[in-house]
């Protein structure tokens, strides 16, 4: 569920002069959607449509004006597609600002160019860009689909609105039809959450019309987008943005207190995991991949829990030192691993460099 809160004075400040800043070098960079509440108030998080071939740009501009107004870069998570950055502007909470440089793409496939985006992009009145409504209404509908293989109907109403002019409508369907040729119409209206067996299916559909669409019409731009595309997942797998921590048993407090704490926000979940180093090789294989893959694709915090006889064992045989510890200080010292970690209380260690963040 989005959790609307209040925006500061000084956040409202460095959005506004951010976005006035990119349009005023040409950089058209429309909110994609949830804008609605604006100056006011903002959901999770502010999503802003980039050029892809301006986004190395608009970073640094981004990077500079947390600068000018003595903010705070707390954390970074990066993909093929978006670079999602939290932020804190004077005494606010984290501020949550996903910089998507692949709105309008699926696995390196693109569903709309960079330039028809630019094209339709309208001025809101408070004086920032938004997408013309046919392309906010595509986005808030197939994106979750597509990527997800689920749709929320709390967009439906938004969608609808979206779509009542003719026009509109009349793009929306030339894109669907453009994009997913054969796919079946919807099953399901725009204000409908449909179950599993409904979502998945026409998800399925529209994923192979969109591969289907791009063997027909091979073009070798589209073959680099995608090869870019799972070189970004591969690194990613390599090296995971989420984090995760090794959890002695006995210290469920101190991850109820890891939990609390408001860097929870920069993470798109939790997975609590226990490993007991039973079973050789293939099940340390398949627990290491479950590991690894929650931090990459979906930047959650992974708890391993383990008993305090295994903790040494279990460090080395998942590789890499955890970014947190929750463990008795008499525990950690005959690992040798003080020197690499600043404790926080009695039971919390803390990474001294931890990825993604920023000091």
């Amino acid at each position: 569920m989005s959790k609307i809160r209040n925006l500061t004075n000084e956040e409202w400040q460095f959005l506004e002069e951010l976005l006035t800043s990119l349009h005023v070098l040409g950089i058209i960079c429309p909110i994609l959607r949830n804008y609605e509440s604006l100056p006011g108030q903002i959901g999770n998080d502010l999503d802003i449509f980039v050029p892809r071939s301006r986004l190395k740009e608009v970073e640094g501009i981004f990077c500079a004006m947390v600068t000018s107004h003595g903010g705070e870069l707390v954390k970074k998570f990066k993909k093929d597609t978006f670079t999602a950055w939290w932020v804190r502007i004077g005494g606010a909470p984290l501020l949550h600002v996903d910089l998507f440089n692949g709105a309008f793409y699926w696995r390196g496939r693109q569903l709309e160019s960079d330039e028809a985006v630019r094209a339709g992009t309208r001025k809101h009145i408070l004086g920032f860009d938004i997408p013309r409504p046919a392309h906010q209404a595509f986005s808030m509908f197939v994106t979750s689909l597509i990527w997800g293989g689920f749709y929320k109907a709390k967009y439906g109403s938004v969608i609808n609105s979206l779509l009542a002019d003719e026009n509109e409508a009349a793009y929306f369907e030339s894109m669907m039809l453009r994009n997913f040729p054969t796919a079946p119409k919807s099953p399901f209206c725009f204000d409908e959450s449909p179950p599993e067996k409904l979502a998945v299916p026409y998800a399925r559909s529209l994923r192979n019309d969109v591969k289907l669409r791009w063997l027909k019409t091979f073009k070798l731009s589209e073959l680099y987008a995608i090869s870019r595309y799972w070189c970004w997942e591969i690194l990613n797998l390599c090296r995971p943005s989420g984090e995760w921590v090794l959890m002695v048993e006995g210290q469920e407090a101190a991850m109820d207190g890891v939990m609390d704490g408001e860097l929870m926000s920069t993470y798109g979940g939790e997975t609590v995991m226990s490993y007991d180093d039973v079973g050789g090789g293939l099940h340390w294989l398949w627990f290491r991949l479950r590991h690894i893959q929650r931090r990459m694709a979906r930047n959650e915090l992974v708890f391993v829990q383990v008993k305090a006889t295994v903790a040494l064992k279990v460090l080395k045989r998942l590789g890499g030192r955890p970014d947190q510890i929750l463990a008795e200080s008499s525990l950690l010292e005959p690992l040798g691993c003080l020197k690499s970690y600043s404790k926080e209380n009695e039971s919390v260690w803390v990474k001294t460099e931890r990825r993604g963040q920023f000091k």
